[in-house]
């Protein structure tokens, strides 16, 4: 069998990087530029582009900034055109511009929506479309990697408009891989976990961040090496049997098994905001259907009231932490029906709201609450 390596090696041909001036897209540049791959950063500031160029180590291959609107087809033309001018057709493309604001549905306005729609989706296809248009056919083969998140399908409140984007990233990437399969080229996405960058480093040092840390199976914030080298691995002719393929690189988050965070959420007002353990359950459940626009459904077991019933051998109004110890379960009931415990726990689909947003979509206040 002929060796594999995870590196792309230097003859793959140039890669063009999609948001290389910052976070995984700059990680990535640096990276590939590193073992010797002609790579290309394209992105909306000049200056963003041209750091990254300027960390390219003297002896790899070559590092170049094209400042490029992705959500501009004709940008977009004249950007893959200098690349094949100077290099030849991008046989590798890695798609890494990612923005995300939060803001509640109910307050979202159709420019808002659009405009998360365009700066990713739309740019999505732009690249995409251009990239495939100079290999389809060519008998060179190439590959593709799109960056979403592993939020993306979700339902995590705040991002709807970002979400809606993302996913259709996804379905995207899995049709056209089946289309250009024939014809060697290979889509694939890669949906990072919680990251570190410089714009969200402030955020990760709060105290506020740790709840959200603790939804990690593996306790941690990623690196960005170990979002890099995924991407490279699907770049490379190590991943030259997979497509159409969604891998998610977020160090088990989206293994978190339902009600993990909401009594890890009840946990955290009792030991840090010196709420009651029964005051912690109301914010939980009652409290908490305010911030999903669920007000006077749940919280409370009476006809026409949504309630799953949990039995445990303790009592949580003493010790919220009982509520987090499946070894005291003793009877569950959702949607009304019993759920054996003895058996393996089925795989679900998230509820909207299972996971709520590193940054609240808005302040939860007294007044909110109790108008």
């Amino acid at each position: 069998m002929p060796e594999r390596r995870w590196s792309v090696p230097a003859d793959f041909g140039p890669v063009a990087v999609v948001g290389g001036g910052s976070g995984i897209g700059r990680a990535l540049a640096v990276r590939l530029s590193t073992v010797g791959v002609d790579t290309y950063v394209l992105g909306r500031r000049a200056d963003a582009l041209a750091e990254t160029v300027a960390l390219a180590p003297p002896d790899g291959g070559r590092l170049e900034a094209i400042a490029c609107d992705g959500r501009d087809p004709e940008d977009v033309e004249r950007a893959f055109s200098a690349i094949e001018s100077a290099s030849g057709p991008a046989r590798g493309l890695a798609q890494c511009a990612i923005e995300m604001n939060y803001v509640p549905a109910r307050d979202l306005t159709f420019e808002t929506f659009r405009a998360a729609v365009a700066a990713t989706l739309d740019l999505t296809f732009n690249v995409v479309h251009r990239w495939s248009s100079a290999l389809l056919g060519s008998r060179r083969g190439g590959s593709a990697v799109l960056l979403t998140s592993c939020m993306a399908a979700n339902g995590t409140p705040g991002i709807a408009h970002s979400s809606a984007g993302k996913s259709g990233m996804e379905s995207f990437a899995k049709s056209v891989a089946r289309e250009w399969a024939a014809d060697g080229l290979r889509v694939n996405v890669v949906g990072p976990g919680f990251f570190p960058t410089p714009k969200s480093a402030e955020f990760w040092e709060r105290p506020a961040s740790r709840p959200v840390r603790d939804l990690v199976a593996m306790g941690r914030l990623g690196r960005l090496e170990e979002v890099v080298e995924p991407i490279v691995f699907l770049l490379s002719g190590a991943a030259s049997y997979v497509t159409g393929q969604v891998l998610s690189v977020d160090g088990g988050f989206s293994l978190t098994p339902y009600g993990h965070w909401h009594y890890r959420e009840m946990e955290i007002f009792v030991e840090h905001l010196g709420l009651t353990p029964l005051q912690a359950i109301s914010c939980g459940t009652r409290n908490g259907a305010v911030a999903l626009g669920q007000e006077g459904e749940p919280g409370t077991i009476e006809p026409e009231r949504r309630a799953d019933v949990l039995v445990i051998a303790g009592d949580p109004t003493r010790d919220v932490a009982a509520l987090g110890d499946k070894r005291r379960f003793r009877h569950l009931y959702v949607r009304g029906r019993a759920v054996d415990l003895d058996r393996p726990w089925p795989e679900r689909t998230p509820l909207p709201g299972e996971r709520v947003s590193a940054w609240s979509a808005v302040p939860l206040t007294w007044e909110l609450v109790h108008p």
